[in-house]
């Protein structure tokens, strides 16, 4: 992300937690940063959000959910990427 901020291009950051973006913004301060707070579970308020950042022209997706139970990536279920 800090490369792409280096070379001028406006990053958006997405999180649930407001407070994980106010601790990104403070690392980066003065950035073309622009911050959405949402739940990427919920597939309409999402795409709601997207569609007034459009448009993008580079993706790096990193969401996911910790979990205690371990398990094959062969293992991986539907649900479990749904989550």
């Amino acid at each position: 992300m800090k490369r792409f901020l280096e070379t001028g291009a406006t990053v958006i950051a997405v999180d649930r937690d407001s407070a994980g973006l106010e601790r990104l913004m403070a690392e980066i301060p003065g950035a073309s940063l622009l911050t959405l707070e949402l739940d990427l579970s919920d597939w309409n308020g999402t795409k709601e959000a997207i569609e007034k950042v459009l448009p993008i022209h580079h993706l790096i997706n990193n969401a996911g959910i910790a979990s205690n139970v371990p398990f094959s990536f062969l293992e991986i279920t539907e649900s479990m990427i749904d989550s």
